[in-house]
């Protein structure tokens, strides 16, 4: 019998995801003063999308509420403003007539005083003079109050115009918003959901943060496998090993592969698998639209 040196594998099987190295995130949209956002509905994981197709709709219920109450506070300012401008149309045309009634008093006044000097008494002409006096104290009065009361209500309309202004500018903002609240694809490709630690992805009536990516559109040829090898087996594992990778979505076909990385840290696989895993990346020999 002759002893021959073979090469004798050693086959270790795990699971894992498909990942691309360059890829578009998909987030909730950056609306003012909103952090949480809750899903309604969103597009199937695998779906091939075009730009432009719809990928998620966030719950708008909040906005619209809003958007509601700043239509009734626009409204109000409205009201309010042309009934600020209405009273004080009043309010000045019945000073300016005062003021008219207060001027010709005056006048009559200085007519008496300078046709009747020399044909009443001093008494009698002092007593003019005071009431003149007194006139034109109260003609100044009156112009004082009517030129405060012209830029008081030219103060009042541009107060009110600058509220119109602002709750207009924030209900185009909550439409805009309402807008954004269904997204859709910005480049074309296959939808792939963004898991968690614990490998869950989102689905609709899951909450999400400002922040959080939900989806992405991956460009296929950046596309590698990272897999969770039991720590166990992670120390047999070099960078640069043949793997041969099976994807659920494509039955029939598996895609081989050389090890990239290896993972320095050791981590509970989930929630409900709390055995310690080693994360190995995979590079595919070739891209296939399919995965």
């Amino acid at each position: 019998i002759t002893a021959q040196l073979v090469d004798f594998p050693l086959i270790i099987s795990a699971t894992g995801t498909l990942e691309a190295t360059r890829s578009v995130s998909i987030t909730p949209p950056q609306v003012r003063r909103e952090r949480r956002f809750k899903i309604m509905r969103m597009v199937e994981e695998g779906t091939n999308v075009s730009e432009g197709d719809f990928l998620i709709e966030f719950d708008t219920s909040d906005v619209a509420s809003r958007l509601k109450s700043e239509t009734a506070n626009f409204q109000n300012v409205q009201e309010e403003r042309q009934k600020k401008r209405s009273d004080s149309e009043i309010q000045l045309k019945n000073l300016k007539l005062s003021l008219e009634e207060a001027k010709s008093n005056l006048e009559k006044l200085e007519v008496k005083l300078s046709s009747q000097v020399d044909l009443i008494s001093g008494i009698a002409i002092e007593e003019i003079r005071i009431q003149r006096d007194a006139a034109k104290q109260n003609v100044a009065l009156l112009e004082k109050k009517v030129k405060y009361q012209t830029e008081s209500g030219q103060l009042d309309l541009q107060i009110s115009r600058t509220n119109e202004r602002h709750y207009r500018t924030r209900m185009d903002d909550l439409m805009d918003a309402m807008d954004s609240y269904t997204v859709r694809a910005p480049v074309s490709g296959i939808v792939i959901y963004k898991r968690d630690w614990n490998n869950e992805a989102k689905e609709a009536g899951s909450n999400v943060f400002v922040m959080d990516t939900i989806m992405e559109i991956p460009d296929l040829s950046s596309i590698r496998a990272k897999i969770q090898v039991d720590e166990i087996d992670s120390g047999k594992i070099k960078a640069g090993q043949e793997a041969n990778i099976s994807v659920d979505s494509v039955q029939g076909k598996s895609f081989g592969g050389n090890v990239s990385s290896i993972g320095t840290i050791l981590k509970q696989a989930s929630f409900e698998r709390p055995q310690k895993v080693n994360e190995i990346y995979v590079d595919l020999d070739e891209a296939d639209k399919r995965l």
